[in-house]
């Protein structure tokens, strides 16, 4: 049994945590070392007493910072305040400095050798954006990852929940754009 919790947004930041643990630090986490915000920062406050009821484990949030990471930080800081919920600390994807999300992170460990083919997936993007067809839907960030992890033959389950982060053809997760979360993650696992 652990003595944390790591407290995400939803579960395809779970099932990229499960699997950067397994590959850099050789261990593994049950869904139960998890709890799943169902959303951003704002759902904090409805899931308060699942995590007050887990006294004595230690609370780490790991959070998207979506725009402006002084403001998201601030927010969250209240939140957790006004929930009264003792968090161990917090950090921010992409990098816990810059504006982002899990998919920023994605992008920045796509293999060197991978990066035109991810363009090519911009450019349909942007292609489709052009027709300004109302029948034809726009991608965002989350169906660029799919269709990358899609487009290979080894990539298997492409579903962001099913998706395997451990196959280095497709992800590189000796990235160094993954160090602040390593960091973090040292000390969560220490």
């Amino acid at each position: 049994m652990n003595d944390f919790l790591l407290v995400v947004e939803g579960e395809s930041d779970r099932k990229f945590l499960k699997d950067l643990i397994i590959y850099r630090f050789a261990r593994t986490l049950d869904d139960k070392d998890f709890i799943l915000l169902g959303g951003n920062e704002t759902t904090i406050e409805s899931k308060a007493k699942l995590l007050n009821s887990r006294r004595g484990l230690n609370l780490y949030f790991i959070l998207d910072t979506d725009s402006d990471l002084s403001q998201k930080r601030k927010n969250t800081n209240e939140i957790i305040k006004e929930s009264k919920i003792s968090v161990t600390d917090l950090f921010f994807l992409p990098n816990n400095s810059d504006a982002g999300n899990l998919e920023d992170l994605l992008f920045s460990i796509i293999p060197e050798k991978n990066k035109d083919f991810f363009q090519c997936l911009e450019n349909f993007k942007d292609c489709v954006l052009k027709l300004k067809q109302s029948e034809l839907r726009t991608f965002d960030d989350k169906d660029l990852m799919y269709m990358y992890q899609d487009s290979f033959s080894e990539g298997k389950e492409a579903k962001e929940t099913k998706r395997s982060y451990l196959n280095d053809t497709i992800w590189n997760l000796n990235s160094p754009a993954l160090d602040p979360l390593i960091q973090f993650l040292k000390n969560v696992l220490k």
